[in-house]
């Protein structure tokens, strides 16, 4: 791996944890599309890559480990295509979103929104909740990762299945 990567896992509350500290439950859903809201701003969106594809071309190649990933760089591609990158993030580890904004800037939204941070690791060091080890090819990440070219400044976002956790990457040198 030539590049590292920081991670931070960021976890919704669950009903009782909203419970407990008396605000409203916000089911997977919601978090995906006030997320998306905010990744899809002017000046937040930055580009776009999905790990998966879903065209009858690509799925041919969806098993390969070399398959490369698709980056999205236009905006309003990004908008027109909203519904269909919600549920790319529901499904999980699917779609990297590269916000033009820095890890601190993307965790403030997440708190608000009612996520906390739950982990930190480096990316594919294999410590308790590497995001990498939820992949079946890890090195096809990390190669979108090199061709989505994040920067410093920037951070990617990559949600689990079902929204749970969502990790904040950024590069760490």
């Amino acid at each position: 791996m030539s590049r590292s990567f920081s991670v931070v896992q960021v976890g919704a509350l669950t009903f009782r944890q909203a419970e407990e500290q008396s605000v409203d439950y916000v089911d997977a859903s919601d978090y995906v599309a006030q997320f998306i809201e905010f990744f899809l701003r002017d000046g937040i969106f930055s580009r776009l890559a999905r790990l998966k594809t879903t065209t009858a071309f690509f799925s041919l190649r969806r098993s390969r480990p070399d398959a490369r990933c698709r980056v999205l760089v236009s905006r309003p591609d990004a908008l027109r295509s909203k519904e269909d990158l919600e549920r790319a993030c529901m499904k999980g580890l699917d779609a990297i979103l590269v916000l033009n904004q820095p890890r601190l800037v993307v965790m403030e939204f997440c708190v608000r929104a009612q996520y906390r941070v739950t982990n930190r690791t480096t990316l594919g060091s294999g410590e308790p909740g590497d995001l990498l080890v939820q992949f079946s090819y890890p090195q096809r990440v990390m190669t979108c990762l090199d061709i989505v070219e994040l920067k410093r400044g920037e951070c990617a976002a990559v949600f689990a299945h079902d929204a749970d956790p969502l990790y904040l990457i950024e590069a760490a040198d």
